[in-house]
């Protein structure tokens, strides 16, 4: 028993806390946060005079540089080419038949 009681004998470890906090990412939150941030920051600058709101700039900005726009208006271009071209052919064609049926 001497031998017993020179030594401690199986230690149990103490009791550990498991410490686990889960971390989620949601982007739809972040990204509302973010705006609500932007837009505090906005009223703050709107009330203390540095900025003014300018909508109707901002559409019409917005308009001239849509890439839509620039389609269309090229493709009106080409339209109206075409529809000279082909009147002046159609003129070119109609002087020389007529000339030629009435024996100019």
């Amino acid at each position: 028993m001497a031998f017993f009681s020179g030594l401690r004998g199986f230690r149990i470890p103490s009791h550990r806390q498991f410490d686990y906090r889960p971390v989620f990412y949601d982007e739809r939150k972040e990204k509302l946060s973010a705006k609500i941030k932007k837009q505090e920051e906005l009223d703050i600058k709107i009330e203390s005079g540095e900025y003014t709101p300018n909508v109707k700039g901002k559409i019409k900005e917005y308009y001239n540089k849509s890439p839509r726009r620039k389609q269309v208006r090229s493709s009106n271009i080409r339209l109206v080419i075409f529809i000279v071209v082909l009147s002046f052919g159609a003129y070119y064609f109609l002087n020389n038949e007529i000339s030629a049926l009435l024996g100019f």
